[in-house]
């Protein structure tokens, strides 16, 4: 049996795929949709616009910060056309301004810098959570469903979690973190 996490790590790494077309400019191979979505992921317009940006960096340098905007939805039927600026090029640090483009109209603007590695200097990040393994981890859809056959839940919140656990996303999702229905004693979320 193929290794489903194996086969999903070949999906992301293809849905990052872009196609330089010229010095600084890139054109997205796939766009992904999500199912109740007005556009393109999102998450994938990000990732796609910070592989271009490093495509145009030497590689010794790491991506150190990033500020991007959402300007308008993109069509996933319309390759984005990805514009990067060298705005930058300093001993320690490098600057990068991406541009996404469709049908001539600005969809998305990231800003990032890069940092070569000092590895003197001191460090510090917030620790990890503990999470369970990604084995231990049910599917978002089988979490959905066994949560929406819990006693005492209102029927707006089951059929709620009932339509979500019929949408198969194109990835795997697996949420490490246990959803948690009950807000207080008697209150239940809202979703939002």
């Amino acid at each position: 049996m193929d290794d489903p996490n194996q086969a999903e790590s070949s999906k992301i790494s293809t849905s990052l795929e872009l196609e330089q077309i010229e010095v600084n400019l890139f054109r997205s191979k796939t766009l992904y949709q999500p199912t109740r979505a007005r556009g393109v992921f999102g998450g994938q317009v990000i990732s796609q616009a910070i592989v271009a940006a490093t495509n145009c960096v030497d590689p010794v340098f790491g991506l150190h910060s990033l500020h991007c905007y959402f300007l308008l939805s993109a069509s996933p039927a319309i390759p984005i056309i990805y514009f990067v600026e060298r705005l930058r090029e300093g001993r320690s640090y490098t600057t990068r301004s991406v541009k996404a483009v469709q049908n001539g109209k600005v969809i998305f603007q990231l800003m990032c810098s890069y940092h070569k590695p000092e590895p003197w200097q001191p460090t510090h990040q917030w620790p990890m959570p503990e999470v369970p393994p990604l084995e231990e981890c049910e599917l978002d859809e089988v979490l959905f469903r066994r949560r929406a056959m819990m006693e005492d839940l209102p029927s707006t919140i089951r059929d709620v979690l009932l339509s979500y656990a019929l949408v198969i996303s194109a990835l795997l999702l697996k949420s490490a973190i246990p959803l948690n229905l009950h807000v207080g004693k008697g209150e239940w979320s809202n979703f939002s």
